[in-house]
């Protein structure tokens, strides 16, 4: 009967709470139908009043002072725009990974993961800033409560049982034992081995990769990684043998007759569902007598971690770069030394991966648990049974 209802029990002018939206552009409908009719459109970050709810709908205010229903998915609250914020000061000073650009319209959302809101949208051709990659399991996301769940109603206090009331009969005393319930207690031996209990199967978690990007008006989101493209030249992509481009970085330039060609160092994955970032990485330097990319030096099976430092020199010649490597002594920082020809490695030292302050931002919390209601039936089937006990 409250979803059939009119809204005609909603004051506009009660305020519930406060919700901002989520998604680049949200439209606000006149009622809760088959086929409502668009009354406002409201864009990401604006302030909506909420004034009325049914189910999971919300009855919002925009703005302009227009009022219209919508998804309480598709709100954050106040705590939520503020870890976005946080999210792009942090994404502002940390280096990037390299540029990457996308062929088809790209969203990118506010936590690594599918179901959350989506606030931002990268077009073709348009080129980000990669500034975190991570490798999560897709779990479900769980939305969060804009307004307070209702109280939990108290049950009724119990009766109290009746004093003068007659107690139930003693029940009779249990018949005596068999005479032979020795010979009936021994269990026969078992001349088969009773079949062994069938595996469970439990299906393997789902792992997807993450990548945080960060715009040029400085906004910062997560975005699916298959769908970025390292926007490294083509006359340096051409050789990635199918290899995932995770990081690339210039450590100088040479003038090829008037054209500037980068001295690229490139990290590159073979197994985009491995735990570590890159498994080689390569140098190219670019052949002035050949006037193409050549491989100064290249290692294989290694597992490192990003980011890349890089000390580039205006022509590379005395440019250096440290990597974080995983070996059999545990992880290492290794520094290399470019000399223009070839690649020597300078100084090796423990080191640690440096902390993830990116996931570690508090997302929305969400709010309790709505309580379930019971049913007519359950409720007459629960006393019945406290009847009988």
């Amino acid at each position: 009967m409250s979803g059939c209802s009119n809204t005609s029990d909603i004051d506009p002018d009660r305020e519930l709470g406060e919700a901002y939206v989520a998604p680049m552009s949200m439209p606000l409908y006149n009622e809760l139908s088959a086929r409502p009719k668009v009354v406002a459109t409201v864009k990401h970050g604006q302030k909506l009043v909420i004034v009325g709810k049914r189910r999971r709908f919300l009855r919002v205010r925009a703005p302009g002072g227009k009022t219209g229903w919508t998804d309480s998915r598709q709100l954050l609250k106040e705590e939520g725009i503020e870890s976005l914020k946080r999210l792009a000061d942090l994404a502002a000073k940390a280096p990037a990974f390299g540029a990457a650009m996308v062929y088809e319209p790209l969203n990118v959302h506010i936590q690594p993961n599918r179901q959350s809101p989506s606030f931002l949208q990268v077009h073709p051709n348009e080129r980000v800033d990669v500034v975190d990659y991570e490798l999560l399991e897709r779990t479900p996301y769980v939305f969060p409560e804009i307004l307070p769940p209702p109280p939990k109603v108290q049950p009724a206090p119990k009766k109290k049982r009746d004093s003068n009331r007659v107690p139930p009969p003693e029940p009779p005393d249990p018949p005596p034992l068999p005479p032979n319930w020795m010979e009936l207690s021994r269990s026969a031996e078992l001349e088969e081995e009773p079949p062994a209990a069938e595996a469970v199967h439990h299906p393997a978690a789902v792992m997807e990769a993450w990548s945080l990007v960060r715009t040029k008006d400085g906004r910062a989101g997560w975005a699916l990684t298959r769908l970025l493209t390292m926007a490294i030249p083509d006359d340096v992509a051409q050789y990635s043998e199918r290899q995932r481009i995770t990081s690339y970085a210039a450590l100088g330039f040479v003038d090829d007759e008037g054209e500037k060609k980068g001295i690229w160092l490139w990290t590159t994955l073979s197994d985009t569902r491995a735990p570590y970032h890159f498994d080689g990485f390569r140098l190219f330097t670019y052949s002035l007598r050949r006037h193409r990319y050549e491989t100064s030096y290249r290692e294989r099976d290694v597992r490192g971690y990003l980011p890349v430092e890089t000390r580039p020199t205006a022509n590379g010649i005395g440019a250096s770069f440290s990597l974080l490597l995983e070996t059999d002594a545990g992880l290492v920082k290794r520094d290399y030394t470019f000399n223009g020809y070839r690649v020597q490695v300078t100084g090796e030292s423990p080191a640690k991966r440096p902390k993830n302050e990116f996931l570690a931002l508090p997302a929305e919390t969400p709010g309790e648990a709505t309580p379930a209601v019971t049913s007519f039936e359950e409720d007459i089937k629960s006393k019945l049974k406290g009847l009988l006990k």
